[in-house]
């Protein structure tokens, strides 16, 4: 064989292998269209399922321990998949992914994320996006611009008053956008959660809990927005103009994708591995929180959910993002805090799922993560 062919086949061979390992260097999906946006989120989708809570913001106080994992391991690009309400904009704002897929059992989630979503499309800053939330009129000599720190704007709509005609103006226009451009069908059901999501943030704004309720032990959107890192740097997406831009600038072109679905389900996290393979994306990171703590309460849930799994496309440096609030031991044999995030190879899991290592949470939590 002639040495210059041969030469390009290795170096072809070579290049293939590093796009399979590097989602950072996938594929970058062209601009998702609005009528595309809709179908996605609409036809992935499966029934809504119930839970417990309304999970109106996030009460992971950990949630920032594993920034600074992503930079130590490249983890970056490619295709992020979260569950939840609010703190996937922070992952998403430091992996900074090609698209992200919002999976959630609660249909409820999906609508207050698409609120978010035209929110993100209506406010120019991280003052306006708060002050449309709220539904408190932003005064032009609050003294808030566009590089004013986290809690600079909290202490200003703590004390600004709330609108009530603004709220109904706001409420109009979200609905009027999700109707007229994004031509999402949504049902009499799903305009009642609009409003009640959208009021509940309106009635209780920065007092907001996980459960809604004001005086909860839970954190307040006020607190969580504020929590630090370890060395105590605000890290929260809205602490930062840039982290507020990226985030603006996906929405803007519809790679942030609420679906409804249910992680041991047989639509969703399968319509989301099909996208993701025919346009040849890895998935970088999976934030599950703690919901495969209930999977398990369902073997049979929990043996599809294994398998939803190992239909997604990964690759050697593929990511879980995990949550517990229990207490349990951990492999020092001391009592492990109350509230922790840690990460997890996504091979690594498989491999012990498939040698049935996983009976307990806690086993999640304390077998093969990383360090």
């Amino acid at each position: 064989m002639n040495r210059n062919k041969l030469t390009g086949i290795i170096l072809f061979s070579v290049f293939l292998a590093f796009l399979t390992e590097n989602p950072a260097v996938s594929q970058v999906i062209p601009v998702i269209s609005a009528d595309e946006f809709t179908r996605i989120s609409d036809s992935f989708s499966e029934a809504g399922g119930n839970f417990s809570n309304d999970n109106w913001v996030s009460n992971e106080t950990s949630y920032l321990e594993v920034l600074d994992k992503f930079i130590e391991l490249d983890i970056h690009g490619g295709a992020y998949i979260g569950v939840g309400p609010n703190q996937n904009f922070t992952y998403i704002a430091n992996i900074k992914p090609h698209i992200a897929f919002i999976v959630d059992i609660r249909r409820q989630n999906m609508l207050q994320h698409l609120i978010y979503k035209v929110l993100f499309e209506m406010a120019d800053t991280r003052a306006e996006f708060f002050s449309i939330l709220f539904s408190k009129p932003l005064n032009p000599n609050s003294g808030i611009d566009e590089d004013s720190n986290i809690s600079r704007m909290i202490y200003y709509f703590y004390r600004a008053p709330s609108d009530p005609g603004m709220f109904k103006d706001n409420l109009a226009k979200i609905e009027n956008v999700l109707t007229e451009k994004y031509k999402y069908p949504l049902t009499d059901a799903d305009f009642s959660s609009l409003d009640r999501i959208f009021r509940t943030f309106f009635r209780l704004n920065l007092e907001i809990t996980y459960n809604g309720n004001a005086y909860s032990w839970f954190p307040t959107y006020a607190q969580f927005l504020q929590i630090g890192d370890r060395n105590n740097n605000q890290r929260n997406p809205f602490n930062s103009r840039e982290d507020f831009l990226f985030l603006k600038k996906m929405h803007a072109e519809n790679r942030i994708i609420p679906v409804t679905g249910n992680f041991g389900g047989g639509k969703a996290l399968k319509a989301v591995a099909d996208y993701l393979q025919e346009n040849h994306l890895k998935v970088t990171a999976f934030y599950v929180s703690n919901v495969e703590q209930y999977l398990l309460r369902d073997w049979n849930l929990w043996l599809k959910w294994g398998e939803n799994v190992k239909n997604l496309p990964i690759s050697s440096k593929t990511v879980f993002i995990r949550w517990t609030y229990q207490r349990s031991y951990w492999d020092d044999n001391s009592f492990g805090p109350r509230n922790t995030t840690r990460l997890q190879w996504m091979i690594d899991f498989i491999k012990n799922f498939d040698n049935n290592r996983y009976s307990s949470y806690s086993d999640l939590i304390l077998i093969d993560y990383i360090k």
